[in-house]
């Protein structure tokens, strides 16, 4: 009789001395992500610190830049649970997973048009911007989202080609999606200095 209650007793402690090596209070989770719009902010990229253009104050063109943040929804579609350690102390360091992200409709391609607001003629000059890659190295916007990392919603782009840029004029930033669908907005009127 006493063998068969120890047998049982260290069965009933070990279930909890095994929970509390693997609980790690970890609380991640597998969430889908679905890009929804896109903000544009324009930016005075003379000088030491960029400057967000706010109103008509005017700017150069070879210092006028863009940031480009895609907006999206996250919803959770399942959450990690650990066992609880009912007062046992974990016995290892443990690594908790992070949170992952699935992306159905991931983005593709994006196009800039300024439209001068004189004549209210439009042009494609998504060829005249520019983006920095980590090392430093000019990248085409074309170039970029060619290689363009999964996480990625979050852009900045710099004027380099100022040719038939409109002294006054607004740019409006289409970002499209794999599937076809496109997210668009526009900058407020900028003018430039000559």
């Amino acid at each position: 009789m006493n063998k068969k209650v120890t047998v049982l007793l260290v069965f009933y402690i070990m279930q909890f001395m095994i929970s509390s090596c693997v609980n790690c209070h970890c609380n991640s989770g597998n969430y889908d992500k679905e890009y929804n719009g896109v903000e544009v902010k324009a930016w005075d990229t003379s000088g030491f610190q960029n400057n967000e253009i706010i109103d008509s104050t005017p700017v150069f063109k070879n210092s006028f830049g863009l940031s480009v943040s895609v907006m999206f929804k996250l919803e959770e579609v399942s959450k990690t649970f650990n066992l609880n350690s009912l007062g046992f102390n974990s016995a290892y360091a443990c690594d908790c997973p992070g949170d992952s992200y699935h992306i159905a409709d991931p983005i593709n391609s994006i196009t800039i048009i300024v439209q001068d607001v004189n004549t209210l003629n439009e042009m494609d000059v998504t060829s005249k911007f520019i983006a920095k890659s980590y090392n430093g190295e000019e990248l085409t916007l074309t170039e970029l989202f060619q290689n363009l990392d999964e996480w990625q919603d979050g852009f900045q782009f710099d004027l380099k080609y100022i040719d038939d840029i409109p002294d006054v004029s607004i740019f409006k930033v289409s970002i499209f999606l794999e599937s076809g669908i496109e997210l668009t907005t526009e900058t407020q009127q900028i003018n430039f200095e000559n």
